[in-house]
């Protein structure tokens, strides 16, 4: 009879703790700031998180926001995030609960969208998207791309104001339209040449003309550079005729 008595003290005890283990916790967005269920919440996961398992997160309209290998409640590995209709939104590399490395994003269709780059403290360095050609076209990184050979923007951007008023041809058409603008895109490559150049707001195909035969004589650019490499990135003009 003792023995019984002992095995039901146990399973009562295991009973508890698997009760505890089942809890469900809340947070605020920082998915840090702990709450209590009859606050308002922003993510709950289920459940304490201890040696090498999945922590999971879900909204908290149940839809879920994230998966991430994890110690003691910490994100370590490979993590994925969630967009609500259970599309994959981001995955990356986590230590100690930060975001390390390359981050790729994607939208609620699965298609790639851009990355981030993060160093040993969780701080982004670097953001990126990929080309159709597989261009890695920096938006964010150690040093950004400039006209010349100018390190000064302010100086770069009046040598090239000065390059396209000596180059631009005006003709009569400009004089004739009340506003003649025209905005071209372009990447600048790593060796600094400009390339996909492209017209992305127009009044008049003339104009357009003139503008992309300015373009094509501007010398090469002073390129981007991401850890001391140079990178593809990308700037738009707008000239004003």
């Amino acid at each position: 009879m003792n023995k019984l008595y002992l095995i039901l003290f146990f399973l009562i005890i295991l009973s508890k703790g698997f009760a505890q283990a089942a809890d469900t916790i809340y947070y605020k967005g920082d998915l840090q700031t702990r709450v209590e269920a009859a606050d308002t919440f922003d993510f709950y996961s289920i459940g304490i998180c201890n040696e090498n398992c999945l922590l999971t997160y879900y909204r908290s309209n149940n839809t879920k926001y994230g998966q991430f290998p994890a110690s003691r409640n910490r994100r370590e590995g490979e993590g994925v995030f969630y967009h609500e209709n259970g599309e994959i939104s981001r995955k990356g590399n986590f230590r100690n609960d930060r975001p390390f490395g390359t981050h790729n994003y994607f939208d609620v269709t699965a298609n790639y969208v851009r990355s981030e780059i993060y160093n040993r403290r969780g701080k982004i360095t670097a953001e990126y998207y990929k080309t159709a050609s597989d261009k890695k076209i920096f938006t964010v990184c150690n040093r950004l791309s400039s006209y010349g050979n100018s390190r000064k923007a302010s100086k770069a951007f009046m040598e090239m104001s000065a390059f396209i008023d000596e180059n631009l041809v005006r003709t009569a058409i400009s004089e004739e339209l009340a506003e003649a603008v025209v905005t071209v895109a372009f990447l600048i490559a790593p060796d600094g040449r400009l390339e996909e150049l492209e017209i992305i707001q127009s009044v008049h195909p003339d104009l357009n003309d003139e503008v992309m035969a300015v373009m094509k004589k501007m010398p090469k650019w002073r390129p981007a550079k991401f850890k001391g490499k140079a990178v593809y990135s990308e700037f738009s003009i707008t000239v004003n005729f």
